[in-house]
This record gives C-alpha cells, structure tokens and sequence, in this order.
C-alpha cells in the first residue's frame, strides 16, 4: 500500500489503518503508517483475487486429512465456522440474491492460508456488497 487512504481501514495484519496514520490492533497502536505501509494491504477483491489466482474451485488441491467435509460448500462453511468471532452469531448467511449467498463474515480474520483455502472451496469476495460469498 502506498497512499494513506482517508477511512479505516482492514489490512492484512488483522488491524485497524486509521485516518490520522496509526496502525491499531486489539486497540493498541503498533506503529505509524510511514514504517508500516509495505506490510498492509487492504483485504478487498483485489487482494483476495491475486491471493487465490487459480485456486478457485480446486477443492481437490485440498489434502483429504484437511477437509472437513467431501462437499466443497460445505467445507468452506465448516471452515468459516471454526473462528471465535463467529460463535456469537445465529447465521454465517448475511443475505442471497438470484444464484448467490453472501457470508456474514470478518475477512480482517482471515490470513493468507485461510483465503487459499476457501477460495478452493468456493468462497469469493464480492465487492459489490464488501463481503463473502458463494454462488449456488
């Protein structure tokens, strides 16, 4: 990341990049955006994208010991359901559309490994609703 953007905003250190410079997490600041800037990266379509490349849908490039279901879809939910931030919440599903379902979901929770595997298991970041998702 090169410009100090004007909102706060999610990086991939699973922080917080707020609009005067300082770089928060858990609510201490780990430091100014001027040291920091060459290890953020907002989590967004474009990241998410260039993280997953052609990993989407290749659910078979999942060892089997590491699935936690044979059904892609499923895994990916079971996947997202293993987060802490996620067991106070009733439903993983934020809303659907015509062949879509959008995922109730943190992605600031998410590391580089974890986007790797959901997005063999059909999870994609949609940026029209700055969320998870799944076609159906």
């Amino acid at each position: 990341m090169e410009k100090q953007p004007d909102k706060i905003t999610s990086c991939n250190l699973s922080c917080l990049l707020m609009p005067n410079g300082e770089v928060m997490c858990l609510g201490d600041v780990l430091g100014r955006f001027r040291d920091l800037k060459s290890y953020l990266k907002p989590i967004d379509k474009e990241y998410w994208d260039e993280l997953a490349g052609d990993e989407y849908l290749q659910f078979d490039r999942i060892p089997e010991t590491e699935k936690l279901s044979h059904l892609h879809d499923v895994c990916g939910i079971m996947y997202l359901n293993k987060f802490p931030g996620n067991k106070t919440k009733h439903t993983l599903f934020g809303g659907a559309g015509h062949d879509i379902i959008y995922l109730d979901f943190k992605v600031d929770d998410l590391t580089d490994e974890d986007v790797i595997y959901l997005s063999r298991c059909g999870v994609h970041y949609d940026s029209e609703c700055d969320s998870l998702a799944m076609f159906v």
